[in-house]
């Protein structure tokens, strides 16, 4: 099975999000955003946390999945702190599909074939189908979802960090979306992917201003609360 299919498909959504909520003017505590990391704001997005106990630190780095300005982000949080360990939230599979990728991975036919291999039932396997086309135009306009990860397993590499995979396996959570994802959730998929696939440039567009949201913690419920209208088997 492809192995960004979980992510395809709870990422979609995601994407008139900041058409729905604007950005919030919510007062937060920003003592975790001053990282010290010359070059990158200090606006939440990349957030040091610190253990008083052992004195470990942890730098949490917020990104938007098409983003080639998160990639650099991570990039340049990587170089800079040189950490001895990297997590990036993907599950094995995920991430070994991502370093691999290649454009021949593209074809209908094993896109297709992928889609059939998937854990669930019908309905999931063409839900997953019509995600890997989407991706697949993407792709062919010269995005690569999840560039980040990418570039922080090769960063991790070169840096001498030893990286972990920390996101559950993508064939359980399938399985588990699998046991409500109906007709009805593949006619929504169905639809707004053709939406989409209208307006490529568009969509790419909504993504990427996503970048300029105050993701504080009221808008992240808020968002929660938006999901949960839209997807309420889920």
């Amino acid at each position: 099975m492809s192995s960004s299919n979980y992510n395809k498909l709870l990422r979609f959504s995601l994407t008139h999000l900041r058409s729905v909520f604007p950005p919030s003017s919510s007062e937060q505590d920003e003592t975790h955003y001053q990282h010290g990391i010359p070059g990158i704001p200090t606006d939440g997005r990349v957030v040091l946390l610190k253990n008083s106990n052992n004195g470990a630190q942890i730098y949490l780095v917020g990104t938007v999945h098409i983003s080639e300005q998160s990639a650099e982000t991570v990039e340049k949080v990587i170089d800079y702190v040189r950490p001895d360990v990297v997590a990036v939230e993907l599950c094995k599979g995920r991430a070994e599909g991502i370093v691999d990728w290649k454009p021949e991975d593209d074809s209908l036919y094993k896109l297709f074939r992928e889609s059939m291999r998937a854990p669930g039932g019908l309905c999931m396997k063409i839900g997953i189908f019509f995600l890997s086309c989407c991706y697949r135009r993407l792709h062919a306009d010269g995005t690569f979802p999840g560039l980040e990860f990418k570039v922080a397993i090769e960063e991790s590499s070169r840096v001498g960090a030893t990286y972990f995979c920390i996101d559950q396996d993508s064939d359980v959570t399938l399985q588990q979306v699998s046991k409500v994802f109906s007709f009805n959730s593949l006619w929504k998929v169905y639809t707004r992917i053709l939406d989409e696939l209208k307006k490529p440039r568009q969509m790419i567009q909504h993504h990427t201003d996503s970048i300029n949201v105050e993701y504080t913690r009221s808008l992240v419920k808020e968002m929660g609360s938006y999901q949960k209208k839209l997807w309420p088997e889920f």
